[in-house]
C-alpha cells in the first residue's frame, strides 16, 4: 500500500491510469496463463509426487512465459497506436515476474513455511518503496514503476523463495502427471481469464471514454479497495486451504463440517470489522495514500467498490472452495462465465454515458450473480454452517468498534491512526468480552497450556 501510494503520488492520476492499465493486463496474463499452474501446485503438493510435480509445473509456467514474450511483442507491433506505447511489454513484465513470485509463495505456504512466506511479502514490498523513493525524485514515468516491481520480485523469488527452485532443479519433467493436471488446469484456466475479465475489463473500457485523470482516480480508488481487503482474504484463504485439502481427503464428515465452519467463522471476525471500518474511514485513507487530487470521486465510490470487493472475496475463496476441492473448475467456468458476460455488457452499455459509476454499479451486479452461483453449485459439497449465536457477537463487537471511530473525529493522518488503533482494541475488546469467534477459549488454552509448560520446566 506504501507503494502504491508512492506510485500514485509519484505519477498523479493521468500517470496512474497508464500504471493501472498495465497491471491490469498483467492481471489477465497471469490469471489465464499462469494460476492454473500455481493453483495445481496448491492442489496436488501435499500428495506423494513431491519435486516431479513441482518441476513439471515450473517447467510449463516457463515455456508460457516464453510464449507470453511474443505475444506481448506481437501487441506492440501490430497495435501501435491503438494502445498505448509499451503497454503490452509492461504487462507481461509484470506478470511474468508475479508469476515466478507467486508459484514460490504458493509453494512456501502449501509446505507449511509460514515464515519463509512472510519473508518473501515483507522484502518484496521493502524493495519496492525504498527504490521507489530512491527514483521518484529524477525520473517521472510510469514504465520506471513497471520494473521496479519487476525486478522486485525477481529478486526475492530467486533468494528467499529459493526452495521451490531446488526441489524444480531435483525434480523431472513427469509426463504421466499431465492428464491430470490437464483436466484440473485448463477448465480453470478459462475460468480464471473469464474471472479477471470480470475484475478487470472496466479499466479498458473506461480508458475508451473517461479521461484518463478519471481513470487514474477510478483505479486508485479500487486498487485501494483490492489490495487492502483482498490481502486480509487471500492470506486466510492461503493459510487454511491447506488443511480444508487434507479435512476433506482424509477426516470423517464431522471433522471436515469443523474445520469448514472455523474458517467460515475466522473470514467474517476478520472480514466485517474490517470492511465496515475501512468505508468509515476512507475519505482519510485516501488522503493519506493518494493525495488530495483523488479524493472527490473516490469517497464516493468506495462503499459501493468495498461491497463488489467483498462479494468477489466470498466466491472466490468461500464457495469455490468445494469446486475446487471436487474438481468441478467447469461448473466454476460456467458461473463466472454468466457473471463476466454480465458485467462487461454493462460497461459496455453504460460506462459511455455515466462514466465511472456505470463501472463501480457493474461490479456490484456482477459480482452478487456470481457469488449466488457459485453458492447455488457448491453447497452440496461444503456445508458452511455458522450459528446465529456467533454472528450476533461480531455483530455486536463491530457496531462497538463503529461507535469508537465516531467519536474520534478525524483530524489529519495521527487522528487517523489514533481512530484506527482505538477501533481495533474496541473490536479485540468486544470479542473477548463476548468470546467472538471462541477467542476467549482460544486465548485461555493457550494461556493454560503455557502456564503448564512453565510448571514442568
Amino acid at each position: 500500500m506504501a507503494a502504491l501510494s508512492l506510485f500514485a503520488r509519484w505519477l498523479g492520476p493521468d500517470g496512474y491510469a497508464w500504471f493501472a492499465l498495465a497491471s491490469a493486463g498483467s492481471a489477465i496474463c497471469v490469471a489465464v496463463l499462469l494460476q492454473p499452474l500455481q493453483q495445481s501446485l496448491a492442489r496436488f503438493l501435499p500428495g506423494s509426487d513431491g519435486p516431479d510435480l513441482t518441476a513439471t509445473l515450473a517447467r510449463l509456467m516457463i515455456m508460457v512465459i516464453a510464449a507470453a514474450l511474443s505475444i506481448a511483442v506481437g501487441i506492440e507491433l501490430i497495435g501501435s497506436g491503438a494502445i498505448p506505447r509499451g503497454l503490452a511489454i509492461a504487462a507481461w513484465a509484470l506478470g511474468s515476474s508475479q508469476a515466478l513470485f507467486d508459484f514460490a509463495g504458493k509453494y512456501t505456504s502449501t509446505q507449511l513455511m509460514p515464515g519463509r512466506f512472510a519473508a518473501m511479502y515483507l522484502v518484496k514490498a521493502t524493495l519496492v518503496l525504498v527504490v521507489g523513493l530512491l527514483l521518484s525524485q529524477r525520473v517521472d514515468e510510469g514504465a520506471i514503476a513497471v520494473g521496479i516491481v519487476t525486478v522486485s520480485s525477481l529478486v526475492t523469488t530467486f533468494s528467499i523463495g529459493s526452495s521451490v527452485w531446488r526441489d524444480v532443479l531435483r525434480g523431472r519433467f513427469a509426463t504421466a502427471l499431465l492428464p491430470r493436471l490437464r483436466s484440473f488446469a485448463i477448465p480453470l484456466g478459462a475460468t480464471m481469464f473469464v474471472g479477471a475479465m470480470l475484475q478487470w475489463a472496466d479499466r479498458f473500457v473506461l480508458a475508451g471514454h473517461v479521461t484518463a485523470a478519471e481513470l487514474g482516480v477510478y483505479s486508485a480508488a479500487v486498487d485501494l479497495t483490492q489490495q487492502s481487503l483482498g490481502l486480509l482474504g487471500s492470506s486466510l484463504y492461503i493459510a487454511w486451504f491447506p488443511r480444508l485439502v487434507s479435512a476433506h481427503e482424509q477426516r470423517g464428515a464431522h471433522e471436515r463440517t469443523t474445520i469448514q465452519g472455523n474458517y467460515l467463522l475466522l473470514m467474517m471476525a476478520v472480514l466485517l470489522p474490517a470492511v465496515i471500518g475501512f468505508i468509515l474511514v476512507r475519505t482519510d485513507l485516501i488522503v493519506l495514500f493518494f493525495g488530495w487530487a483523488y479524493v472527490e470521486h473516490s469517497s464516493a465510490i468506495i462503499p459501493w467498490v468495498t461491497l463488489a470487493t467483498v462479494l468477489g472475496l466470498l466466491r472466490t475463496f468461500v464457495f469455490d472452495v468445494g469446486l475446487y476441492l471436487t474438481g468441478r473448475t467447469r461448473a466454476q467456468l460456467r458461473n463466472v462465465s454468466v457473471s463476466a458476460v454480465i458485467g462487461v455488457t454493462l460497461n459496455l452499455l453504460c460506462v459511455p454515458r455515466y462514466g465511472i459509476w456505470a463501472a463501480v454499479i457493474a461490479a456490484v451486479a456482477a459480482q452478487s450473480v456470481a457469488l449466488v452461483l457459485s453458492w447455488q453449485s457448491s453447497r452440496d459439497v461444503v456445508a458452511w454452517r455458522i450459528s446465529w449465536d456467533q454472528v450476533v457477537r461480531i455483530l455486536f463487537s463491530c457496531g462497538s468498534m463503529a461507535l469508537m471511530l465516531f467519536l474520534i473525529r478525524p483530524d489529519g493522518a495521527v487522528t487517523l491512526v489514533i481512530r484506527i488503533a482505538a477501533a481495533a482494541t474496541t473490536y479485540g475488546a468486544a470479542m473477548l468480552i463476548v468470546n467472538g469467534a471462541a477467542c476467549r477459549d482460544w486465548l485461555t488454552g493457550r494461556l493454560q497450556r503455557h502456564i503448564a509448560s512453565g510448571a514442568k520446566q
